[in-house]
C-alpha cells in the first residue's frame, strides 16, 4: 500500500509541474483594444486602418479591420491611448484617453461617416509692425545722411515775360 500511496503523490507532483508553467504563460501584463467598425447604415467597413498611439510614450501599433469590420490592437503596455481611424472616403475619426487595463480588452466600437475630410493650412507672414520694441525710428534718405540739402523743386513751367 505504500508504494501505491507514493506513486500518487509522485503523479500528482509532477502533473503540478506540468501545469503551473502553463497558467503563468496565460498571465498577461498587457491588455487589448478592439471592437467593430460600420457605416451610418450599419454595415461593415474592411480595411479600416486603426493606430493606437500610447499617449505617454508615443509608441503607436496599427491594426486593419477584416472583412466583418472587426479590428484587434492585441499585447499593449497599460496606459492611456489615442485611438485614430483612416480610410479614403471616410472621414477619420479621433478618440483621446482610451484606458487600457493589464489582462484586460477595451471594448470600443466605431461608426465612421462617409465624406472627404478638410485640412486648413494657414500660413501668416511676419507682422510689419514691431510689437516687442517701443520705439519711433526711420530711415533717412541719402541726402540728409550726408548733411546735403535737398533739391529744390524745380519749376514746372517757365515764368512769363511780358
Amino acid at each position: 500500500m505504500n508504494l501505491a500511496k507514493h506513486m500518487r503523490f509522485l503523479a500528482l507532483a509532477v502533473l503540478c509541474m506540468i501545469l503551473t508553467p502553463l497558467a503563468l504563460m496565460a498571465q498577461s501584463s498587457n491588455g487589448s483594444i478592439s471592437g467593430n467598425i460600420t457605416d451610418g447604415t450599419g454595415a461593415a467597413i474592411p480595411g479600416v486602418t486603426v493606430t493606437a498611439t500610447n499617449i505617454a510614450t508615443g509608441i503607436n501599433r496599427t491594426a486593419v479591420s477584416t472583412n466583418t469590420g472587426h479590428y484587434d490592437i492585441p499585447n499593449l503596455p497599460p496606459g492611456n491611448y489615442r485611438l485614430t481611424t483612416e480610410l479614403s472616403g471616410f472621414q477619420p475619426l479621433k478618440y483621446e484617453k482610451i484606458g487600457v487595463n493589464v489582462g484586460s480588452d477595451t471594448g470600443l466600437n466605431l461608426k465612421l461617416k462617409a465624406g472627404v475630410s478638410e485640412t486648413v493650412t494657414v500660413t501668416a507672414a511676419a507682422p510689419l509692425v514691431e510689437t516687442t520694441k517701443s520705439e519711433v525710428s526711420s530711415t533717412p534718405s541719402s541726402a540728409r545722411r550726408w548733411g546735403v540739402p535737398a533739391p529744390a523743386a524745380l519749376p514746372t513751367s517757365s515764368p512769363r515775360t511780358p
